[in-house]
């Protein structure tokens, strides 16, 4: 059951990011429209990038569990071994999705405090509309 919430959490999270990343691009596509400058492309690419290592390590991470899960339905001892390895890397690869995720926010930090300097003024949680497609 743990692992079941875990999972949704994550998966979540990451379903959040990229709706955040869509309403981000409409707010900079606003910006430009009203001729206001805010050179974030790099912060942008950054902040993908981060999402895009974080879920692919969760999924890593997802992948080598049911291998754990299954080497241990055969009970032998011989897998016993294997399986706490197994499980040692997906405590590692968790942790290393849970830092990308963390790098993303303070990308995501540096973002909007350039969109403020830019004095634009706009509400990142308003509602905007963005089609997340899986």
């Amino acid at each position: 059951h743990a692992e079941r919430v875990l999972a949704a959490r994550f998966e979540g999270l990451v379903k959040r990011s990229i709706v955040l990343e869509k309403r981000l691009d409409k707010i900079l596509e606003k910006a430009n429209e009203s001729n206001i400058s805010i050179n974030v492309s790099f912060e942008m690419e950054l902040f993908s990038e981060k999402i895009a290592t974080a879920e692919d390590k969760y999924k890593q991470a997802q992948a080598k569990l049911a291998e754990a899960f299954n080497l241990s339905l055969t009970n032998e001892t011989a897998n016993t071994d294997r399986t706490k390895e197994l499980i040692r890397e997906v405590r590692e690869l968790r942790k290393e999705a849970h830092e990308a995720l963390k790098q993303a926010h303070d990308v995501l930090k540096i973002i909007v405090l350039r969109i403020r300097i830019a004095k634009l003024d706009v509400d990142i949680s308003a509602d905007i509309e963005v089609e997340v497609i899986q």
